[in-house]
């Protein structure tokens, strides 16, 4: 089964907000991880590390819960 994972989401941006609703009201499977827009993506890569790695605890907790969301989906 596939799901979405909401990439460099603002739900203050209404795009985001209605892009989101349509995918609910079509039953598409939408983790409830989101991925914000963090620069800390981008100066991971530009440093050679992983978010893990690096100094941004936000992006480092955001990819914590998405990987245990996948793995949950996995073993379910």
């Amino acid at each position: 089964q596939a799901y979405f994972v909401l990439n460099q989401y603002d739900d203050k941006i209404n795009i985001n907000r209605e892009t989101k609703e349509v995918l609910d009201e079509l039953e598409i499977g939408v983790l409830n991880t989101t991925i914000k827009s963090r620069i800390a993506y981008v100066e991971a890569v530009v440093q050679g590390m992983g978010v893990y790695e690096y100094k941004d605890s936000k992006a480092k907790k955001e990819m914590t819960k998405l990987t245990k969301e996948i793995l949950g989906l996995l073993t379910a």
